[in-house]
């Protein structure tokens, strides 16, 4: 895989907030949903889901992030509109929100731990990090999972391929704020990583709620692992768009 810019690589896994489908689909349920409500997201990383949040009339917001250097960059954009929470959501006991936001996923997605592991360059090191299932767990056995989104899941067997491309940010494709966080923020970011998924055959194993997704731990496909993820059935985050910083494996080239 091609070297991440400079400027992204601070962020590690936050390149994300570059991705303009992924950013309007979480906006576009955070400006319907959110306004008057209490809200935590669920590893920060650069805090645009946060700042989503705040814009769109949030009571308050809490940001929960793991790592320090992430912590530092949102107060430098946030200040005191949000309540950081510095610590691993495995570990900690939340506040009782009203909307609980995550984006545990990965292009392989029982694999995070895997890819964590390779894109902070640590080697065998242990990460104390989780998976999709792992919040799962946690949100169920804390009684938060009903107000835990994105919510609805649906998994494929998928046939294809996905490159990676540097591709231009293009401001003009993001939604409202989070085009106005990246150019007040990141203004010399142009381009970033996206992976290009190109498929031929996909066949639907299973669709549900987001509760129900440690049952489908042992599913077995022929080809790739194909997910979307949505809010209520509306704003997809998948990893097989043609065009995501998701693709259907890590690291593909």
């Amino acid at each position: 895989m091609p070297e991440m810019p400079k400027e992204m690589r601070f962020f590690k896994t936050a390149y994300c907030f570059t991705d303009s489908q992924r950013n309007t689909s979480y906006e576009s349920w955070i400006s319907e949903n959110v306004k008057d409500k209490t809200v935590i997201d669920l590893g920060a990383g650069s805090g645009v889901l946060c700042y989503l949040a705040v814009k769109y009339g949030a009571k308050k917001v809490y940001a929960l992030e793991r790592r320090p250097e992430m912590i530092d960059r949102m107060k430098e954009i946030l200040g005191d509109t949000v309540e950081y929470i510095h610590s691993d959501l495995l570990e900690t006991e939340l506040p009782e929100c009203d909307i609980y936001l995550h984006e545990w996923l990965t292009s392989e997605l029982w694999d995070e731990k895997r890819f964590l592991k390779n894109f902070y360059e640590e080697g065998d090191k242990e990460l104390d990090v989780g998976h999709i299932l792992d919040l799962v767990e946690y949100a169920t056995k804390h009684n938060f999972i009903d107000k835990l989104y994105p919510n609805k899941v649906q998994l494929s067997d998928i046939r294809g391929e996905s490159t990676c491309e540097y591709e231009d940010i293009g401001y003009d494709k993001h939604s409202k704020y989070s085009k106005q966080f990246l150019q007040d923020y990141y203004p010399d970011t142009k381009e970033n990583l996206m992976y290009r998924n190109n498929f031929h055959y996909k066949k639907i194993i299973w669709e549900g709620n987001l509760e129900f997704l440690t049952y489908y731990k042992s599913i077995e496909t022929w080809n790739y692992l194909g997910w979307i993820f949505t809010f209520d059935g509306k704003y997809e985050l998948s990893n097989h768009l043609p065009v995501s910083h998701w693709g259907l494996k890590h690291g593909t080239t």
